[in-house]
Order: C-alpha cells, then structure tokens, then sequence
C-alpha cells in the first residue's frame, strides 16, 4: 500500500487514519483506479460543489465485479491539505462513464509560491476494495480592484469624505481585512477609514485641508490582509476660500429602487458676496450621473470663515440600479458667478438578509422542511423568485425550495434530505441564497439528529383504513372533503400534522393529537379542496425533542377528489366494435370497475338490446386523468349495429371511490365520425351515501 505523500508546508495538518486491510481487500484494490483532480482558486472564494476526483470500477455486492456499480457503493474522505478537518465527498456518475468524488470547501490564506497544498483522497467500495491519491490545491490571493474619485474642496478648510472605492475576490472580506493612506498630493500622507458600500465594495474615507488652492492628484494605498496592494488615483479641486462659490465635495449613498428624501445632502460651497453688495439670489442644478438632472435647493448654514458662509444643496432621485455615479451639482448667483461641486453617489443594491433555523431530524428517515429564512428588499424578488442550494454537512447537497414572501416579507427555503442512520449528532446545514439580482446570501443552519429511543420504523401513518375515507384510502386518495388521518409515534408523543396544496407554496398545520400508550394517534382534517396535498408529520417524543417534519407515509401524498367521473364519448373502431370513453380530472379513472360487462347495454335496431360479451380497458392512458377507452365486444352476429349504449352508474368509480353518478345514454358516433343528435343524455341519478362526520 502506497503511503500517503508528505506535507509540504510548515503548517500543521491531520493525517488521514490509514484502515486495516486484509489481503483479499489488496485484490478488490485494483479493481478501483482513482485520480485527483489538480485545483486552482483564490483564498476566501468558496470551492462550491466541486468536481475534486474521479474514478472508476469497484467491485458490487455480488463479488469483484466492475459491472452494475452505483454511487451508494462507495465513499470517500477529502483532506484539503490546509490544517483543516477532512470532510466527507458525495459520489456522482460522471457523463462520460466512470464515478467522480465532490466536494466543497474554502481555503482561507493563499499558498506560498511552488508549494501547493496537497489534496488527498481516500475512496473505500464494497468487499473491502479501496483506493488512494493526491493532487495539488494552488491558492491565490484575492485580486483586488479600485477607483479613485474626484474631490472639490476649499482651501484652509477640511475636508472629510469618501476618496477612493474598491473591490475584493474575495466574498468573505470584510472592512478590518484592510488597510488604507491616502497621499493628497501636496506632500502629506495620511491614514484613512474602510467601510463597506453596501454592494458589496468598500469605501475608504480620508480627511485633510489644503493650505493652497489649486488642483491635486491624490493616491489612495489599499492593501489587504495578504499584503495585496491597488492604487487608486483621484483628483482633488481646492478653491481660494476668497472666491464667490467655493465648493465643498459630499458622498451620498443611495439604495436602487428606493428614491432618495429631498432632504439628501449633495454637495455643500462656500459663497462671499461681492464686496459692498448684499448677497444674491442662489440656485442649484444636479446632475445625477445616471441621466437624470434636477433643481437642488440651496440653503444657509451657521457656518462662517473668512466672511464667507457655508450653503448646502439638497435634492432626491431615483437611482434604478447598483452603481458609482460621478454628481454635478451647478451652483449660480444672479450676478453670474457660478461653480461646480463634484460629489460621488454609491448605489447599493437591495440586500438579503438570512435567517438561521435548526431542525430535528432521524437517522435513515426522509426529512423535507423549511431549513432556513430570509427577507429581499428587492422588488423584483416579488415576480421572480430567488433560488437557494442546501449542503446538509452530510456531503449531499442539494436544490432548495423557495416560497413566499409571507405578510411579513419574510422567504422561506425547504428542503429534502435522508442522514445515516450512524453519524455525527449535529451537522451543520448551509443555505446558500441568489436572488434575481446576482446577490448571495448565506445562512448557517444546523441538523439536530434525534437520539430518542423510540425507532424510525415507528413513525408513521396514512389515511385511516376503517372505509370513513372512502374504498380506496390504502392508495393515498379519499372522496371525503374531512379526511382522517391515523399513525403511530410511540407512546404519548405528541403529532403536529402540516398540510399544503402541491400548487401552493405554504404549509398550514392540519392537526394535533397526542398517541395513547400504544403509540396510536388520530387527527380528522377540517374541510379541504379538492385537489393534490403533500402531508408531513413533526414528532416530539414523550419528554424528547421535536423531530421533523417529514412526510407522512411513504411520499406524503395524497388525493382528496370529490367529483365523480364522466363519460365523455362513444364510438365505433373500423371493425365495427362499440368504444366507450371515461374521464376523471384528479384521482384517475378506477380501472378495474369499467371491465364489468353487465354494467353496459348495446341498442340496436328496433329496440334490440344486448350486453357486450367482453369489456377491455385500452393501453391508451398515460396520465390518471387522461381519456380511458373500453372497448365493447358483441356477440351478437356481424349483422347487429348498436346506436346507442348505456352506462349503468353503480360499480364504475374513480380511484378516489366516487361512483359515475348517472346512469348514461351516448349516442355511439359511427367510425366516420358523423355526427349525431342528443348525443349524452343522463337517466337515473345514483349519488354516492352521504359521509357522517366524526
């Protein structure tokens, strides 16, 4: 056996636990061949769901044979090679043939030049087989990109906004994870402040005064936690405080698809009246940098120097998408002295806050429930729903699903997912959210594993099974608009039934019940449409903690149909034969009721009746609810031509017990497909027994 390749860096990993073989397991070996995947990505930046080996063969439960292997026949354990815990991949049948190994994982610092991290992969099959191997992780720090911006100041006064903005690789980057200065172009060097943009970026603010008026080019350093450096060049405008308009730049930060107040402070001047006269009407005008230019509003502050007193412009607008925009805000007094104030707005984009939950779940028993929350302030969540992934921290991952927003604006993610029956106490569930917009969020959930006595295999139920729902409860639909449903939990535990409609999105609590000492609950469903339900079941053992929700029997679903079928046509095939058509647009006709022979009369000519020899449902239904066909054959000679059948209503159902209801005349249209009068005509009516409610 090859031993596993030594650590190139300095840092401190784990090595993987190396399994006793015997020597029968050495030939099962090489009937595996696995390969690892060289890797390539930045630090911070999430390996998502990726592709980390493949291989192939294995031998199956039938002895060392390559053929008939699947995915559940193998698992396999990733050491990244960082220090970090090994974690466990999800095997997938790759296009091509073969099997691959995927895994997920971040790699938090970059590498050092020529020395990569090693990735090791163990992969164990059935009857012992396994195999062993490595590749290389080459982890690049995050790329860093930034702008400066344009600054307007006024000599002798200071400064303090926004100089440069940038952005990171690196999704997990937050403001400490930088460091800024600013050089402003006149000599001095100062330190400046990170903050976030709300989109995602960063802002660097500075604060400085000019002693000299004139125009600069400021550079503002960023470097990030790895030492990664990005310049930004700027240009700050300093006017002489002596000039009629002085301006004073500002940062204004906006939200897309929310309109600024008219109260946004966007760009601020000193103004000195002419010497010996009052000062003058002043007006603005703002260029929003998004095609949009409005009149701002100029009003006085208390703020004085050197004679000159200090105005601020005001105005709204309504920015459509995340962005940085250059704003110009033109400011003039009746005597025709004007300026220019060159601010900077930073759109953000709408943003989307996640909510963790923690779930109870069983080993080995299908869980699907809501794993996590979140809220989207952008309206266009409304129309297009986000999408959401789930990695239950088992190795499955997994396509959420989205639902919502409730009255509260809040979305919901559920989800589906089956853990070993022997594993960890706790897995850690990460919902990765997208909306329309590209952002991502990500809420950190967690998988509580059920260690109550009781077993899985008790949890259970269905439709009770007492004819109260109908002859065909057992197959998962009922003619009875109050179903009951009846399981088992273990002794005292306490049943929380939830309910929705397959075209709904929310789940609304069906019922209560506490099982007795047997374990035996009931719950009877108040009135339900008709339709297709999924029902699930959340457990709490007698002094346990809740497990679940899962579904209630074996798929969860079940059909509440109240409407009987119908005969919807009848005709004649080229040879001759009589061809009844039935129709049911929920449960499905009831196959086995339509091959009764007494159930059909032929008419023919001068009042003569038959009943059909032989009555043979058509393979020519897909769906339940699609048209089935039973064909009629006759024995009564080449020379009878029935015109007319009829369908006696008692004994023909659908699968959710509800009888045809009439019985019925049809006119039988000839195999050319003419036409005929009073084609449908219902005679007696047979209503199904009213049900009594519990």
């Amino acid at each position: 056996m090859r031993i596993p390749p030594r650590w190139s860096r300095s840092r401190s990993r784990p090595r993987p636990a190396r399994p006793v073989r015997d020597v029968e397991g050495l030939e099962a070996r090489e009937l595996l061949t696995l390969f690892v995947l060289n890797q390539t990505t930045q630090a911070g930046v999430p390996l998502d769901s990726k592709l980390i080996a493949t291989f192939s063969g294995g031998p199956t439960n039938s002895g060392n044979d390559v053929i008939g292997s699947k995915p559940s026949d193998f698992s396999a354990n990733i050491f990244w090679g960082d220090g970090s815990s090994s974690t466990n991949g999800l095997i997938v049948t790759e296009p091509g043939g073969g099997f691959g190994v995927v895994g997920s994982h971040t790699y938090n610092s970059p590498t050092f030049p020529n020395s990569p991290d090693q990735v090791f992969v163990q992969l164990n099959g059935l009857n012992g087989s396994f195999a062993e191997s490595s590749g290389q992780a080459t982890v690049t720090p995050a790329s860093l990109t930034s702008q400066g911006l344009a600054i307007n100041a006024a000599r002798a006064v200071t400064f303090a906004g926004a100089v440069a903005t940038f952005h990171s690789s690196n999704p997990s980057a937050v403001s400490a994870s930088f460091s800024a200065s600013v050089n402003w172009g006149d000599g001095s060097i100062t330190q400046a402040q990170v903050g976030t943009d709300g989109a995602g970026g960063f802002i660097v603010n500075g604060t400085h005064s000019y002693t000299s008026s004139g125009t600069f080019t400021t550079t503002t350093s960023i470097t990030d936690n790895f030492g990664q450096v990005t310049l930004a060049n700027g240009v700050a405008t300093v006017a002489p405080t002596n000039s009629v308009i002085a301006p004073v730049s500002q940062l204004v930060v906006a939200t897309a698809g929310q309109a600024l107040p008219p109260s946004t402070l966007v760009g601020s001047f000193f103004y000195t009246p002419t010497a010996g006269t009052t000062p003058l009407v002043l007006s603005a005008a703002i260029n929003w940098g998004d095609g949009h230019t409005t009149p701002g509003t100029v009003t006085a502050t208390s703020t004085t120097m050197n004679g000159a007193t200090l105005y601020d412009v005001t105005g709204s607008n309504l920015y459509q998408l995340p962005a940085t925009h250059p704003i110009t805000v033109t400011v003039a007094d009746e005597a025709g002295h004007s300026g220019t104030i060159g601010s900077t707005a930073i759109v953000t984009g709408p943003v989307v806050n996640p909510f963790v939950a923690t779930i109870g779940v069983i080993p080995g028993v299908p869980f699907f429930g809501k794993v996590a929350t979140f809220t989207d302030t952008d309206p266009l969540a409304l129309s297009t729903l986000p999408t959401a992934t789930i990695a239950w921290g088992d190795g499955h991952i997994t396509q959420g699903t989205v639902s919502g927003p409730d009255y509260n604006g809040v979305f919901s993610v559920s989800g589906g997912n089956t853990y070993a029956t022997s594993g960890a106490s706790s897995y850690p569930v990460t919902v990765t959210i997208s909306d329309p917009a590209g952002r991502k969020a990500t809420a950190a959930s967690l998988a509580l594993v059920s260690s109550q006595s009781v077993a899985p295999a008790s949890f259970g139920g269905g439709l009770e099974l007492n004819g109260f729902n109908g002859p065909y409860a057992a197959l998962g639909a009922t003619n009875i608009n109050r179903p009951v449903f009846s399981g088992q939990a273990g002794a005292f535990a306490t049943v929380l039934l939830g309910i929705r409609r397959i075209d709904a999105n929310s789940t609304l609590p069906l019922g209560l019940a506490v099982a007795d000492a047997n374990g035996n609950w009931v719950i009877q469903s108040g009135p339900l449409p008709d339709g297709i339900f999924q029902v699930s079941e959340v457990v709490t053992p007698a002094g346990g903690s809740p497990v679940g929700p899962v579904p209630l029997g074996a798929s969860g679903l079940f059909v509440v149909d109240t409407v009987p079928p119908r005969v919807v046509g009848a005709s004649t095939d080229a040879q001759g034969r009589t061809l009844v058509s039935f129709q049911d647009n929920l449960s499905g006709m009831n196959l086995a009721s339509l091959t009764n022979t007494a159930q059909y009369t032929l008419y023919g000519q001068n009042g003569r009746t038959i009943h059909p020899a032989s009555a043979t449902v058509l393979p020519n239904a897909g769906l339940p609810t699609d048209v089935v066909v039973v064909q009629l054959v006759t024995g009564g000679g080449s020379k009878f031509r029935p015109r007319y059948v009829r369908v006696t209503a008692l004994g023909i159902t659908e699968n959710a017990g509800n009888l045809l209801g009439h019985d019925v005349r049809h006119t039988i249209q000839p195999a050319s497909g003419r036409a005929a009068s009073n084609p449908v005509v219902h005679l007696a009516a047979h209503k199904p027994k009213p049900s009594t409610r519990r």
